[in-house]
């Protein structure tokens, strides 16, 4: 049996401080077996970011970030244009922003004083099942290919934030409003979800192409399946060399966003007004999302 083991590595900076890394390589286990895999790293470190003449150095924040990305697919060709394939991806993602200190951060109009008012830490994964099937052409009122196949997804979405108070101040320098937070500091979800599909593309005679196709999705959180129906037309005339017509409607459903569906775990701002006296001018103002 021959190996064929093939690596290509990219590694390059970028302008906000960070490294992409990408190595990739490919198996050829036999003349029907292929078997690639991909991993990609992404690094940043942004000390300081927001540093300006409105911003001094103590209202800055660090920035720190880490991806990683990893990929596998197991391609076996069963003869007659026949191919089945199973692969597995694997995310994760790290976002951290820390503050120089704890010192209240002040807004006025001269710019920003103390030291910014939220310290997170943003942690995102996901983990995905597939697999493919392509069956031999079928001779039936032209040529039908039909494909079809599965995907499974687990995400998960994961915050921890430390919040402290923070004032807006008029020209004069007078308090204009304060705000405080509560609540947990820590929240995050989970999500579950698997799609099927079916897919033929016919083609009736030379220069016409039609392809249909149905997918089927569900998840955990909103639990009722999703039906996305697909078709598209493609028309290339004998006479009009080189020109191509094609048209095409589908219904398409927008992945989950975990973050968004959790904005409401988050902490509580309980805002308070006051006049140029010194005095609040309004009982507090709790600010929350549902």
């Amino acid at each position: 049996m021959s190996v064929l083991l093939e690596n290509v590595r990219k590694s390059y900076p970028t302008p906000e401080g960070g490294v992409h890394d990408v190595i990739r390589s490919q198996v050829n286990l036999s003349p029907r077996h292929l078997l690639n895999g991909s991993f990609l790293v992404n690094y940043l470190n942004a000390p300081r970011s927001g540093l300006d003449f409105f911003n001094p150095l103590e209202t800055t924040v660090d920035r720190r970030q880490r991806f990683y990305l990893y990929s596998a697919r197991h391609q076996v060709f069963l003869g007659r244009g026949a191919v089945v394939e199973f692969g597995f991806g694997l995310s994760r993602d790290f976002r951290r922003e820390i503050p120089q200190g704890k010192e209240t951060f002040v807004f006025s109009p001269e710019g920003r004083q103390g030291n910014f008012f939220v310290d997170s830490r943003t942690q995102s994964g996901r983990e995905q099942w597939l697999g493919n099937l392509i069956l031999p052409p079928i001779e039936r009122a032209g040529q039908h290919q039909l494909k079809g196949g599965f995907d499974v997804n687990h995400t998960s979405f994961t915050r921890y934030v430390d919040r402290h108070r923070y004032e807006v101040r008029r020209e004069d320098s007078t308090l204009a409003r304060s705000v405080y937070f509560s609540g947990a500091n820590e929240f995050g979800r989970k999500n579950f979800d698997t799609a099927l599909y079916l897919q033929d593309h016919w083609t009736p005679r030379a220069g016409v192409a039609v392809e249909a196709g149905l997918r089927a999705d569900w998840d955990q959180l909103v639990r009722d399946p999703l039906v996305s129906p697909r078709l598209a037309v493609a028309w290339a005339p004998v006479r009009l060399s080189g020109a191509k017509f094609s048209a095409g409607i589908g219904l398409f459903h927008d992945a989950l966003n975990l973050r968004t569906l959790s904005q409401h775990l988050d902490q509580r701002s309980i805002s308070l007004f006051f006049g140029r006296d010194g005095r609040p001018t309004a009982p507090p103002l709790e600010t929350l999302f549902l």
